[in-house]
């Protein structure tokens, strides 16, 4: 199921990728970003009235700051690079050369078992993996 549910966040991604870069195009990448994060507030706000979360304030005081200011930042920055890169080299080779970075950092905060992640070993199957997927990205790229 988790599978699945990666594949669907994956065709999402792109679709998302595709209006974002399209509208960034026509308003520009900040202005684009500004209206997804006005977007997604409402949503949120609509999600508590639909579903109430209860939370504590002490569990948001009690958690290290970097990690929201970690995730924020650089959420809007991903953003932006996205709003940016889509419309210049196509939804393809956007998604593939994103996905090769997630890959190569996922992996390596693996490795390292950063913020308590399990630990993997570097061996020859992962070496043949990221050469795959750097094909596959060079064959998607064609001419």
């Amino acid at each position: 199921m988790n599978y699945v549910l990666g594949l669907a966040i994956g065709v999402t991604m792109s679709i998302q990728g595709l209006f974002d870069g399209v509208l960034g195009k026509m308003v520009g990448i900040w202005t684009t970003v500004l209206c997804i994060t006005v977007i997604n507030i409402v949503g949120l706000i609509i999600m508590y009235a639909i579903k109430p979360y209860r939370f504590s304030v002490n569990e948001i005081v009690g958690s290290p700051l970097y990690l929201y200011l970690g995730g924020g930042i650089l959420g809007l920055l991903i953003m932006g690079g996205l709003v940016y890169v889509f419309p210049r080299v196509g939804a393809c080779y956007t998604t593939v050369t994103v996905f090769v970075g997630q890959a190569i950092a996922s992996y390596m905060i693996d490795r390292m078992g950063l913020l308590d992640m399990p630990q993997r070993k570097f061996d020859i199957s992962s070496i043949v993996g990221f050469f795959l997927i750097g094909i596959g990205g060079v064959l998607l790229k064609g001419r």
